[in-house]
């Protein structure tokens, strides 16, 4: 992962996970609208992937998520979300989404990221290797 773009009205509320990120190299980028998001998406950055606040000013989060994957399928997205486990699920179903933070993340959650980025890393490099004794 080499870029990461935070998306939310409040920049304080991914300070934890921000100095996290770029103690381990990885470039970081604050936006406070939703139309910012698409706007910083559609430029041809390469975002690996968008953590949003589920409470944007001006767009449902989900309908955020939507447009980002009509631009890009391929970001990754992670939702700060107080909605309840079962409700969020129903809610983002279907949008690939990663997995739900605290509105208020920490150091721990921005770790639980990374984690489990590198997991999805390990699974495809695995599955893009040649099996044994195939030649090229």
């Amino acid at each position: 992962m080499k870029q990461i773009l935070f998306s939310g009205s409040d920049k304080t509320v991914f300070d934890n996970m921000e100095s996290f990120f770029t103690e381990r190299g990885i470039i970081t980028q604050w936006v406070d609208t939703a139309e910012k998001t698409i706007s910083a998406i559609s430029t041809g950055e390469n975002f690996d992937l968008v953590i949003l606040h589920e409470e944007q000013p001006d767009m449902a989060a989900k309908e955020l998520i939507e447009r980002i994957i009509m631009k890009n399928a391929m970001i990754n997205c992670v939702v700060l979300s107080a909605l309840p486990e079962k409700v969020f699920h129903d809610t983002y179903e279907g949008f690939g989404v990663l997995m739900q933070l605290s509105p208020t993340p920490d150091r721990e959650d921005a770790g639980k990221i990374m984690d489990y980025l590198s997991r999805i890393c390990a699974i495809s490099n695995d599955t893009t290797q040649k099996p044994k004794g195939e030649k090229n």
